[in-house]
């Protein structure tokens, strides 16, 4: 009888080991990010630059300011065709585009952001310009229109088409009338030129109709200059 209640309690309490030893694998599985926490968004980036970048060799790319993440990832990037690519160029951790002697044009390039599961590709195209003479940089704002659908944010370059930094003290300012049927914010890559400033229109939900929203430059020599921008957002 005794053999039989000390055989009951060792089995009792092996169950009861081997329970908290598979609770604990359990555990230890569960401390994984779920798939939907690793996913995220990444978008492709527009940059503008001048020749040498106005005298620099470098500028650094940071590709992941219009980017959803939640993530720990990795970033990875291919080689431009008209430049190339060095870390740690400025004494940071981002990848730092090296111009090629005066070249001007169009270069890309691609960069792969992966999270522990999940890896995803966009493009970075580069605008390499050529500084304006000073006896040519009149400033100068370009008109810009807007157009989207219901519930859809867009990007635009406000100043892409605009001529601003030139003698005289020329900037671009701030939005000083604000959209009545929807939101802005904007993003910066920095390091690059005033044209790739991006702002993010959204429009309120399920609206559809007209908008419109106001930015102010300083044109130099204390003249400001104010510039409406159409909006249209369309039905899907």
């Amino acid at each position: 009888m005794m053999m039989k209640k000390y055989t009951a309690y060792v089995s009792a309490l092996l169950l009861l080991v081997l329970g908290l030893f598979s609770w604990g694998c359990d555990q230890e599985q569960g401390d994984e990010l779920p798939l939907s926490f690793q996913d995220f968004k990444i978008y492709p980036d527009e940059m503008y630059t001048l020749k040498n970048n106005g005298g620099w060799s470098t500028f650094e790319l940071r590709p992941l300011v219009n980017d959803s993440i939640r993530t720990q990832v990795t970033i990875k990037y291919s080689q431009p065709v008209h430049g190339q690519l060095a870390s740690g160029c400025n004494g940071g951790t981002e990848m730092c585009y090296v111009f090629k002697e005066d070249f001007v044009g169009d270069d890309s390039l691609t960069y792969t952001v992966c999270s522990d599961k999940i890896c995803k590709t966009e493009k970075i195209l580069l605008h390499i310009e050529e500084p304006l003479p000073t006896s040519q940089c009149i400033s100068k704002l370009g008109a810009d229109s807007l157009e989207t659908t219901m519930n859809t944010p867009k990007e635009i370059k406000l100043f892409a088409n605009d001529i601003l930094f030139c003698p005289g003290g020329s900037s671009y300012g701030p939005i000083v009338v604000q959209p009545r049927h929807g939101s802005l914010r904007f993003y910066d890559y920095g390091g690059t030129s005033y044209k790739s400033v991006t702002f993010i229109y959204t429009p309120h939900a399920n609206y559809v109709g007209e908008d419109s929203f106001t930015y102010r430059a300083d044109m130099g020599y204390g003249v400001s200059q104010d510039m409406p921008v159409k909006v249209t957002v369309k039905a899907n």
